[in-house]
């Protein structure tokens, strides 16, 4: 019998798949279970990434039981967090960033002239602070994000 280190993250319809093996027979187990609560899976939205020294390589071929290939990718986005292939588990902060900006720029041309500076401050922590740092505290940051966050006070 042979055993593998297998993980699933799922939060409502989205799911991720671990293993640092045996990943195409943890998808095909996946695909089983969701057949039994009259769910499938959409190979046009599935996506695979690795996360390894040997993340560059090219990965083998994963298939659904019906025979649709899942394509590989660089970026996913997983519960509007972007995990990023690489050589360790890491996500993207760019897109967080410009959602950050645009969500600042949107509420600071609403209230730029009749808000006083600790209410836009207020505003800023309360309503983009979050955008920003969401799913963060789960990762390693990188040294810009870092240098970004020191520059916003956070």
């Amino acid at each position: 019998m042979k055993w593998y280190c297998m993980s699933i993250f799922m939060y409502a319809d989205d799911i991720v798949l671990l293993a640092p093996s045996a990943l195409q027979e943890l998808l095909h187990i996946c695909e089983a279970e969701l057949v039994c609560v009259d769910m499938s899976l959409n190979a046009g939205k599935s996506m695979g990434i690795r996360n390894c020294p040997r993340h560059k390589h090219n990965c083998c071929e994963l298939t659904t039981m019906d025979g649709h290939k899942i394509q590989w990718s660089n970026e996913i986005r997983y519960v509007c967090v972007y995990l990023i292939s690489s050589e360790i588990y890491s996500i993207s902060s760019d897109n967080a960033k410009k959602s950050f900006y645009r969500a600042f720029n949107a509420l600071f041309s609403k209230v730029r002239r009749v808000a006083s500076e600790n209410v836009v401050v207020e505003l800023l922590e309360t309503k983009c602070f979050p955008i920003l740092l969401y799913g963060m505290k789960r990762v390693r940051l990188q040294k810009n994000t870092v240098k970004f966050a020191k520059l916003c006070h956070l």
